[in-house]
């Protein structure tokens, strides 16, 4: 599979000629000027199936992007965090310089963070004592805890027109266990072992990608397209491999109309610890899947993990009030599928397919601030969310 991507993309990019002289070199602007330092500080909140409300609070220092840039911010430097009557709380350092020279750009990151109610273990095949997990009243779903620290970084370098080679090393530090009780469960991933407990699973794991971005701008895609792909190994148990690819299209049919596209697969080896089993190892921004506002809103956060996961959406993005630079509110329409896989070979197939649609609201503040109101029908019922940025 891995040698599969990394063919498919770089006969992608090799093809690409003729379309990169029709669009702006996506990781090199030529003569942009960014705009001064300045400091930010604001609250927002996150509505999730998994947490319900959570209050955030940020505060950024950064410099704006020329306005005719792809991105929005040359450079920043932020710190946020985040409380929920839950019991889930974050903390998290932020990093995130596309203009750190021509051609170059880096992001990173530093988080603590506590899940109280993170995803379900019952579709990766679980010992008798989890299987008991869904006694409580809550139901099936919200049983699990996921003490995590991580931190990441990734450079990004140009190598010609709009493909770029991106490198990322990531460090974490992960413990689940029963929401009201200590880490004495048993891992429900066979390769760990019968005995083996959830506790302290370290992992370091390095990744290198191919990506290919051809979108007219990066902070709201209104055309083009963005590729990637890449391989990874991580260092938990004996070490284990992993593979991922993700394609994301636009297209602006008519003025205010955005038709959005996304899929992607993600494969990881039997040996790799259960966190491995929920991210997708995406450009900059990690993904977990399957669940959430990142790849699946009729679904719980984390509610499914495998050794493979595929997923896609699509999204009509329809501005009902445009008010230039200024202000934007959108309403949206969605379908998200998506299916893991474990005990059973990585492959492309609608068999098993989790299915869920709905409707939504989002708002622009400014010229990248968005902010989005969802609700969702899937097979576990209806998920409403509330959250930040486009989905892709």
């Amino acid at each position: 599979m891995r040698r599969a991507l990394l063919a498919g993309l770089t006969s992608l990019a090799l093809g690409t000629g003729a379309l990169q002289a029709q669009v702006e070199v996506a990781f090199e602007p030529q003569k942009m000027i960014p705009g001064p330092w300045k400091f930010d500080n604001f609250p927002y909140f996150t509505v999730t199936p998994n947490d319900g409300f959570m209050l955030i609070g940020r505060a950024q220092y950064g410099q704006a992007a020329d306005y005719l840039d792809r991105v929005s911010m040359a450079r920043r430097f932020a710190i946020e965090g985040g409380l929920s009557p839950s019991g889930s709380r974050f903390v998290a350092l932020m990093v995130d310089v596309p203009r750190l020279a021509k051609g170059w750009r880096l992001a990173a990151d530093f988080r603590l963070e506590r899940n109280n109610r993170f995803g379900a273990f019952d579709h990766i095949g679980l010992s008798p004592s989890l299987q008991q997990w869904d006694q409580s009243p809550e139901g099936p779903y919200a049983r699990v805890r996921r003490l995590k620290a991580s931190a990441r970084i990734e450079v990004t370098r140009t190598l010609v027109g709009s493909l770029a080679i991106a490198a990322s090393g990531t460090l974490s530090k992960v413990t689940w266990s029963r929401f009201d009780g200590p880490a004495t469960v048993e891992s429900p991933v066979p390769a760990a072992g019968p005995i083996r407990r959830l506790e302290d699973q370290h992992d370091a794991v390095g990744r290198v990608a191919l990506v290919l971005d051809l979108r007219d701008r990066e902070f709201e895609p209104q055309k083009g397209a963005l590729l990637e792909g890449g391989v990874y190994a991580g260092s938990f148990g004996e070490g284990y491999t992993g593979a991922y690819a993700i394609g994301s299209g636009f297209v602006n049919p008519r003025f205010g109309t955005v038709i959005a596209a996304r899929v992607g697969g993600r494969s990881v080896s039997a040996g790799s610890p259960l966190d491995a089993r929920y991210i997708v190892p995406a450009w900059e921004n990690p993904l977990i899947a399957l669940g959430g506002s990142e790849t699946h809103r009729a679904l719980d956060i984390g509610r499914y993990a495998g050794q493979g996961v595929i997923f896609g959406s699509l999204e009509i993005r329809q501005i009902v009030v445009d008010g230039g630079d200024m202000l934007g509110i959108y309403g949206l329409a969605f379908l998200d599928v998506g299916r893991s896989f474990e005990r059973e070979e990585f492959r492309i197939t609608t068999e098993g397919l989790k299915v869920g649609g709905g409707l939504g609201v989002a708002i622009r503040i400014l010229r990248a601030n968005i902010f989005n109101i969802t609700a969702a029908r899937g097979p576990d019922g209806t998920k409403v969310m509330v959250g930040s940025g486009w989905m892709f």
